[in-house]
């Protein structure tokens, strides 16, 4: 998970146990101290496995969801607009199109809103675009007043401290703008490819050397791209009547959609490229606060519990682990969960499982391992049954997962694989598991199989 996305589930959580306290949360703040050393991550992975408890997570798929959905009705009716705003512009092709008027009305709403943008954009109450906010109030409108609301609030308060708020409003701002133009482009390839256009330029007191220069000056950055600017005499001549010869024609088409692709279309391109990577690197250098009433208040709680927990003994009893304690059983929910502590798990034990068994993800990493712990504590099973390899040492680290596991687990038991491998460390696996507290241990298969699944055996 993204680290942002950890951070706004922490928010998200924190917001909902401010107001409700969960029932469970010992085990909760075990799996925290097992995934981190660190308080910024225990106060992550905390979040993390309250969510798999809770409906955070599934709250926060659906916020992002209606996010994406508000963002895409958005650039679907600008791009509509666009088109519209092209078509309407150029008209049916039974008059001159007057280059001045049409290019004006085609840039110059967006170019206003470009200059606003920029001169609001760094000041202190900047709110990132007014089309941002209108995407903001749509996503808002689709949630409504559900749960799911506090995930869109923990998320805009989240992106508000991380100061990338303002930068994803302008994002969406500035795509608007850029599928906006792009309907324009579209609709006059379209119209000049379909309709015969002749241009026009009017005055009464300004001189034809102004025009020229001016359809010049639009014309010079288009001319790099390959779009071509009407000659000098056209343009003069085109400010009298229509020209209708082809290439007078397309002279001004060019011109006119190079003028909308280099003025309209690429500095939202390059501003949308911008305000994504800005809203990014904001949220990448930031981290939540560990000042606030609440975090302190679960750092007390955790280092509370940390030194009850405290598996480092006195001098001469550097190996000692706590004991394994299970879940009470009517706390107990899923019937039979097992896993593999960093070995692989043999075919034939593999296929000997039926669906009522459920498979937790191979612990051979720390995310791994912190996955593991949040997805017991939500399943919560009668029966865990825990598969090691006995051809490794049975150190400190391994027995800390299965205090940690077991946990979280009505019943924990443990099969020994490898044993009759000529490194196999049987008699070591077996005193150093009954001296956690594992009273289930096998060598058996089948036995253990028949264990985790209920089934009576001899």
């Amino acid at each position: 998970m993204h680290t942002f996305d950890q951070a706004w589930l922490y928010e998200t959580v924190r917001r909902q146990e401010l107001e409700t306290v969960l029932p469970d949360e010992s085990h909760i703040n075990r799996v925290a101290l097992g995934a981190a050393t660190d308080p910024h991550g225990q106060l992550l992975a905390r979040a993390q496995a309250s969510a798999y408890a809770t409906t955070v997570r599934i709250d926060q798929k659906a916020v992002r969801q209606s996010m994406r959905l508000a963002v895409a009705v958005l650039w679907f009716v600008s791009l509509l607009a666009g088109a519209s705003l092209g078509l309407t512009t150029l008209g049916d092709g039974r008059g001159a199109v007057n280059v001045v008027w049409t290019l004006g009305a085609l840039l110059l709403p967006a170019t206003v809103m470009l200059l606003a943008w920029l001169v609001l954009m760094f000041g202190a109450a900047s709110s990132g675009g007014l089309l941002g906010r209108c995407w903001a109030l749509l996503v808002g409108w689709l949630l409504g007043k559900t749960g799911r609301a506090k995930t869109w609030q923990a998320w805009l308060a989240s992106t508000a401290q991380a100061g990338s708020q303002r930068w994803w409003l302008a994002f969406i701002s500035h795509t608007m703008w850029l599928w906006l133009m792009l309907g324009v482009l579209l609709s006059l390839l379209l119209a000049f490819s379909l309709r015969h256009y002749t241009f026009v330029w009017e005055t009464t007191w300004l001189s034809e050397s102004v025009f020229e220069s001016a359809a010049q000056a639009v014309g010079y950055f288009p001319g790099l791209l390959g779009f071509s600017t009407p000659e000098s005499q056209i343009i003069r001549d085109s400010g009298n009547a229509a020209l209708t010869d082809p290439v007078s024609r397309k002279a001004w088409a060019s011109w006119l959609v190079g003028a909308v692709l280099v003025f309209g279309f690429i500095p939202r391109l390059v501003l949308s490229a911008l305000s994504f990577y800005m809203a990014r690197t904001r949220e990448r250098g930031w981290r939540i606060s560990l000042v606030d009433a609440y975090a302190i208040s679960l750092l007390a709680k955790l280092a509370l519990l940390q030194r009850g927990q405290r598996t480092d003994g006195a001098a001469g009893a550097p190996d000692q682990v706590a004991r394994l304690i299970g879940l009470p059983q009517d706390q107990a929910q899923a019937k039979a969960a097992w896993l593999a502590l960093e070995t692989e798990v043999p075919q034939s034990i593999r296929q000997a499982f039926n669906q009522a068994s459920i498979e937790i993800p191979a612990a051979d990493d720390r995310h791994a391992r912190q996955e593991a712990s949040a997805r017991l504590q939500m399943l919560r099973p009668r029966h865990l049954l825990i598969m090691v390899d006995t051809r490794q040492t049975p150190d400190r680290g391994a027995l800390r997962l299965l205090v940690r596991y077991g946990s979280q687990a009505h019943q924990t038991g443990v099969l020994m694989l490898h044993t009759d491998s000529g490194r196999a460390r049987t008699a070591q696996w077996q005193g150093r598991l009954e001296e956690i507290g594992v009273a289930d241990i096998f060598v058996d298969q089948q036995i253990a199989i028949q264990w985790l699944l209920g089934e009576p055996h001899d």
